[in-house]
């Protein structure tokens, strides 16, 4: 904004030192486990839970979306996963990341 102020010539001189104001964001990759650590995580749960865990780690679903899920979502014939939905505070919203035109399909199998 001062620089852009400065070469306006609304201001002299910008009252920001370059070196001293760098911007602190850092963009990283989010970690993500290995195959054989996947392995382990889901021998750790519950046998009943087991198909959630692996729904997880195979879509990247965020917990809501999980949730939220229904056999509506389910397309057996294209073997897709439609998230449709998202559980939050007992109600279903839009998922998180949809756009207006966006649709969000996993495929299966």
């Amino acid at each position: 904004m001062f620089a852009v102020a400065q070469e306006l010539d609304l201001i002299d001189k910008s009252p920001i030192r370059p070196k001293l104001h760098r911007s602190t964001a850092h963009t990283w990759e989010k970690p993500a486990l290995k195959p054989e650590q996947i392995r382990k995580v889901e021998e750790a749960f519950p046998s009943e839970l087991r198909v959630l865990c692996l729904c997880v780690a195979l879509t990247g679903l965020r917990l809501g979306e999980l949730l939220a899920l229904r056999w509506m979502d389910l397309d057996l014939e294209n073997r897709v996963l439609i998230v449709n939905h998202s559980l939050w505070r007992g109600r279903l919203l839009e998922p998180k990341r949809r756009r207006a035109s966006e649709r969000f399909e996993y495929p299966i199998g």
